[in-house]
C-alpha cells in the first residue's frame, strides 16, 4: 500500500470482526470505518488498488476533477463495499459476484484469492463498467484494461508490476518480494495474506524504512 500519508503505516491495527458470514480480520486505523484489505480464514482474502482518477492532466487538476464526477453518485464508497464482501459472502465466488454487481461513486481495483487453485481476479471498477481478469499475476495502480483511461498517481505502478510479476515467476516467499520499487518512498503497508492457511504477515512501514515490528500470526 503506497499512500503519501505520513504516520499512515505506524498507526495500523489488525481489527477482527465477527459477521455474518464469520471471522475476519480488517487491516485498518483507529475510526476508520471501510475496509482496504483484508483476510478470512477459510474463504478468502482481498484488497484494493487506488484506481487512475477519472480527471484528465496533471495529477493536481486531476484530482479535485475527479472530485466533482462523485456529485450526485449513488453508489456505495469501494471500501465500504469491500467491508460488506467479508461480512456477507461465504466463499470466493460469492465475493467476486458482489463486487462485480455492487454499484460504486468511484473507480477502484480489487483483488479477491480464496483458497481452491485458481481463484484469484483481479476486478477493475469504474462507475458505470467493470472488468475481470482471472489470469493476472498482479495488479498496481494503472489499469489493465486498456480501454479504460485515468490518470495514474502512483509511484511508478508500471514498474512495480513488472517486479511483483517477476517476484510470482520465481516463487517468491515471505518478504523476498518487498525490494524496490515495489518498496519505494510511499510504501506505508506491506500485508502478505493467505486465506487456506489463515497466516497473515504485515508491518507499517514510512517509505522503505518499517515503523512496527512484524505481525506475524494467524488470523483463525
Amino acid at each position: 500500500m503506497d499512500w503519501k500519508l505520513e504516520g499512515l503505516g505506524r498507526l495500523m491495527v489488525a481489527a477482527r470482526r465477527h459477521a455474518h458470514a464469520g471471522t475476519w480480520v480488517n487491516i485498518t486505523w483507529p475510526g476508520y470505518v471501510g475496509c482496504l484489505q483484508g483476510i478470512a480464514p477459510g474463504r478468502f482474502a482481498a484488497a484494493i488498488n487506488h484506481a487512475p482518477i477519472n480527471g484528465m492532466g496533471p495529477p493536481f487538476v486531476a484530482w479535485p476533477m475527479s472530485k466533482v464526477n462523485w456529485v450526485g453518485k449513488r453508489g456505495v464508497p469501494p471500501a465500504l463495499l469491500l467491508r460488506k464482501v467479508f461480512d456477507e459472502c461465504d466463499d470466493f465466488d460469492m465475493a467476486v459476484e458482489m463486487i462485480e454487481r455492487t454499484p460504486i461513486c468511484y473507480p477502484a481495483i480489487f483483488s479477491v484469492l480464496g483458497t481452491q487453485d485458481g481463484e484469484f481476479s483481479v476486478i477493475e471498477r469504474t462507475e458505470t463498467a467493470k472488468s475481470t481478469h482471472k489470469r493476472a499475476p498482479a495488479v498496481t495502480n494503472h489499469w489493465l484494461n486498456k480501454e479504460f483511461s485515468g490518470t495514474v498517481r502512483a509511484y511508478q505502478s508500471e514498474e512495480r508490476l513488472v517486479a511483483i510479476k517477476s517476484r510470482v515467476n520465481q516463487g517468491a516467499v515471505d518478504d523476498d518480494w518487498l525490494l524496490h520499487p515495489v518498496l519505494n518512498p510511499e510504501t506505508r503497508l506491506a500485508v502478505d495474506l493467505n486465506p487456506t492457511t489463515a497466516r497473515m504477515r504485515v508491518r507499517g512501514y514510512n517509505g522503505v524504512q518499517p515503523v512496527t515490528s512484524l505481525l506475524d500470526i494467524y488470523a483463525d
